[in-house]
């Protein structure tokens, strides 16, 4: 619970870059940020999962939000989702981070995993929020 809460607030650096600065510099800091992860965090299944999916993902709901269209906003999020669930998935098999359970317990990791996806979502967007209302005009 708490490492995961971490996670996600690590990913708010990388949002509130993109949102105050131009160009490559919000993708920058994605690579140096889970590059450092993957070096110097303990946990490497956080630092693996920061690195595959929720590092990137402010980046890919900004953009996603710009869509016309309800339909085609969640079709981007959600392949984003998917793909990095496949990433993770074939990034554990391959390097036997952990054990992999099989049949219902994959379908009930992965819904448990769009549970929490969806959740983060929402609370993102809540965030992105705050942060263009209450602390973006005060910092540039």
């Amino acid at each position: 619970g708490t490492r995961l809460s971490g996670l996600c607030a690590a990913t708010l650096g990388v949002a509130f870059v993109k949102m105050s600065c131009p160009g490559w510099w919000p993708l920058g800091c994605y690579g140096v940020t889970a590059a450092l992860a993957l070096l110097l965090l303990p946990d490497k299944t956080l630092a693996v999962l920061y690195a595959v999916f929720m590092g990137y993902y402010p980046l890919v709901k900004l953009r996603a939000e710009r869509c016309a269209g309800r339909l085609l906003r969640w079709g981007v999020k959600l392949g984003a989702f998917h793909a990095a669930a496949l990433a993770l998935f074939l990034l554990i098999r391959a390097f036997s981070l952990m054990t992999i359970p099989d049949g219902t317990a994959i379908l009930v990791l992965w819904a448990a995993g769009l549970l929490f996806f969806l959740a983060y979502d929402y609370a993102l967007g809540l965030l992105f929020l705050f942060y263009l209302r209450k602390i973006a005009g005060r910092i540039r």
